[in-house]
């Protein structure tokens, strides 16, 4: 039985990261940059250690990252003024132009794709997948 969930999960996965890849195409952005565009903000930033860990990537994909969002104006990198070793990453007002639109309109294409559910399943859904999301950190964490 978990195999066949494993795998429909799987599959939904998949198809939700296409969706999303299209999605994001038109601001040429791709899932994780997204991501790194939704963690950050004009006056707070981020270490770089920090995003890679809420991200889930490593060192080298987060330097290619914040190499293209900052090469396009999107980000900028300051010195850490807790530690000199550090940089911390913030949103610009183009990188902030650019995240309004793209949400909208990755906003929009959840909502389509998630249509076929009502509000009821989707919230026994979430449900679900709260439960067996905290399942797997407790055992990555044993």
């Amino acid at each position: 039985m978990s195999h066949k969930v494993y795998q429909t999960l799987r599959e939904v996965f998949v198809l939700l990261e296409s969706g999303n890849s299209r999605t994001l195409a038109p601001f040429e952005l791709d899932n994780l940059e997204y991501g790194t565009l939704l963690l950050l903000d004009l006056e707070t930033g981020w270490r770089l250690v920090d995003l890679r860990e809420r991200l889930l990537c490593d060192k080298s994909k987060m330097t290619r990252i914040m190499d293209y969002l900052e090469g396009r104006g999107l980000v900028e990198r300051h010195p850490d003024p807790d530690d000199r070793r550090a940089w911390q990453v913030f949103l610009t007002e183009n990188g902030l132009a650019l995240l309004k639109g793209a949400q909208a309109a990755f906003l929009e294409s959840l909502r389509r794709r998630f249509a076929v559910l009502d509000a009821i399943q989707q919230e026994q859904l979430n449900t679900l997948l709260e439960t067996l999301r905290a399942n797997l950190v407790q055992t990555v964490n044993d």
